[in-house]
């Protein structure tokens, strides 16, 4: 059934799957790019490669092993320990459109068992050609909450000569290369590494986001940036701001929305919550920015997305019109929530994309900003940027779906006529970035940049990059545990040696890193890390430090105090005591936290 076209120039062999049959069969080019796969086990290595079977209409995924109408079967080369495979790997098979229908599995080689199954899917070569990633279904990938995806292109090419296939096939292979993709998963932040034992190193034991590069002065901008911000009103010398829990994001838009004088944004805020004794120096303010900007920017709102199915990364609805008529409104309030916590030194717990950061910058989008944001959309625009797109069929517009629609959206006038080729490409992808990620959200960016330049002024912030943006309002998720313990301080009795502080630090680096930033934010009232480390805890004016303090009897809880970033440690009688405790205080405090 494989037909090998020998070129007795070369040492190569060209094979082109199928059964040609004249007027009835057309050459299709497949091209096999890469994949994102989930882990299925606790294993760690797996050789990920690609099955590509040709079958019948008749026959379903699920029926292809023995079946009488396999036509024809090819592989690709397996990947060596990794769950990124990429492949670039292109095969010419001879199929008839509306009849057959090919079926790509992919699989891990096993050497002692059988190959794992990570997915399957399946094309429809009636359609037209396509450049697209696909989610794998069956196999272990179902059985996951991170789904595989595969990014795979095909198109139909006309009757070539032996010479002409073989020249196709080499130009492809010289012209992609190789190279590891980093997949960045929201996930990985929160990944499960526990550290056991007695004699464990105080490093950092966490997989976090993409380092984040910080420019060499970025400190002497932080300084500049705090001495040029607006001086506060002489009055009110205090915001005062009186919400339930319940309705946070409703009392605190209402609040906010009848300040007619941002000024009044920059005196000092003072939080209280309904039925709640306690005078707010500083933890409430903490968890009044982190419980808002959590629940506004959570996509059930409907103002915010995930940016892809597994990332959990947020970036602007384009369709927040439709879930609140009043979003822009809602976005001025964000605006102004950010812009004051800049200027109050507050951080906000919610994870925004890149572009979102460079977009309220007003800089240009680059191809290599959308990486962690969406990893198989970079791959896919990266694949064209690095190929020849013509045999695609692509032009330049692009899908966007709406209600259960799919509405096609012209990138330039008459964009869907323009074809895109290795000429324009370039341009083709910068008219993609710009519409995906200005253009059809620039009016909630408006808003939300006209809401914080209410409190910041937008030009005291350009001295900072993107990511510096990010940190001077988010902080880090990165826990550096030997920078948190340095920076802690003891009282009551306890010392930096004290056997209850032992077992502290010890059950420190035992929990998740999910656990520990409930620890964080149990004590502090906030799960972010300023951006110089534990050191730049503040409150207001003061500077308090991590604190433990010794407290109560060995029956009791521990408690806090995130007004003053301490927490009231008992002196425990062991360690598996200790840890016990400490859990129950996270589980059952969840949600309210002493003042």
């Amino acid at each position: 059934m494989k037909v090998l076209i020998n070129q007795m120039s070369t040492r190569r062999h060209l094979q082109v799957y199928g059964c040609a049959q004249s007027n009835v069969t057309q050459l299709l080019k497949l091209t096999i790019i890469c994949a994102n796969l989930p882990k299925p086990c606790a294993r760690d290595k797996y050789n990920p490669y690609v099955r590509i079977a040709l079958v019948g209409s008749q026959n379903s995924v699920t029926d292809l092993v023995g079946s009488q109408s396999l036509i024809d079967i090819a592989r690709t080369k397996v990947r060596k320990r990794t769950l990124n495979p990429q492949w670039n790997e292109v095969f010419f098979i001879h199929v008839k459109p509306n009849l057959d229908k090919l079926v790509l599995t992919v699989l891990d080689n096993n050497m002692l068992m059988r190959d794992t199954v990570f997915g399957t899917v399946e094309l429809d070569l009636g359609t037209t050609p396509r450049f697209a990633h696909h989610i794998l279904k069956q196999g272990v990938c179902e059985q996951r909450s991170m789904k595989g995806v595969i990014l795979v292109a095909h198109s139909y090419v006309s009757r070539t000569s032996e010479a002409d296939l073989m020249s196709i096939t080499a130009n492809i292979n010289a012209r992609v290369p190789q190279r590891n993709m980093f997949l960045d998963r929201f996930s990985k932040l929160l990944k499960r590494r526990s550290v056991v034992g007695d004699k464990g190193t105080l490093s950092d034991q966490e997989i976090v986001e993409t380092p984040i590069t910080l420019s060499r002065h970025y400190s002497k901008n932080y300084k500049i940036f705090v001495n040029s911000l607006p001086k506060p009103p002489i009055t009110p010398e205090y915001f005062q701001l009186l919400v339930s829990r319940d309705s946070i994001v409703e009392e605190s838009f209402q609040a906010m929305s009848q300040v007619t004088n941002p000024e009044v944004l920059r005196a000092e805020l003072r939080v209280t919550f309904f039925g709640e004794d306690g005078s707010d120096l500083g933890g409430l303010t903490k968890e009044w920015f982190c419980l808002v900007a959590k629940k506004l920017c959570n996509p059930d709102y409907g103002l915010f997305e995930y940016s892809s199915t597994d990332n959990f990364q947020l970036q602007i609805n384009p369709l927040s019109g439709l879930c609140n008529e009043r979003h822009l409104m809602y976005f001025r309030f964000l605006g102004r929530l950010a812009g004051m916590a800049a200027y109050h030194s507050k951080m906000l717990d919610v994870f925004f994309t890149r572009p979102f950061y460079k977009t309220l910058l007003k800089k240009t989008i680059k191809i290599e900003d959308i990486r962690e944001a969406d990893i198989m959309c970079y791959k896919s625009w990266k694949w064209i940027l690095e190929n020849d797109p013509t045999d695609l069929g692509l032009t330049f517009s692009t899908d966007e779906g709406s209600l259960g629609f799919i509405h096609q959206i012209d990138l330039l006038p008459g964009g869907s006529n323009i074809p895109v080729t290795s000429e324009n490409k370039h341009q083709y992808i910068n008219a993609l970035l710009e519409s995906r990620f200005v253009t059809r959200t620039e009016s909630q960016m408006d808003e939300f940049r006209q809401g914080f330049h209410e409190v910041v002024p937008i030009e005291k912030i350009v001295i900072f990059n993107e990511n510096e943006l990010e940190l001077l309002l988010c902080g880090t998720n990165e826990v550096d545990v030997n920078d948190w313990k340095e920076n802690t301080v003891y009282t009551g009795g306890y010392f930096k040696k004290h056997k209850v502080i032992v077992w502290f630090w010890k059950a420190v680096l035992s929990f998740t890193s999910e656990e520990r930033l409930k620890l964080l934010q149990f004590v502090t009232g906030t799960s972010r890390v300023p951006v110089n480390g534990f050191k730049g805890l503040s409150q207001g004016s003061t500077h308090k430090s991590f604190t433990i303090e010794c407290w109560g009897k060995s029956d009791h809880l521990p408690r806090s105090h995130t007004c003053a970033n301490k927490i009231d440690l008992p002196p425990y009688t062991s360690y598996k005591q200790l840890k016990a405790k400490i859990k129950s205080a996270l589980e059952l405090t969840e949600g309210f936290f002493f003042t």
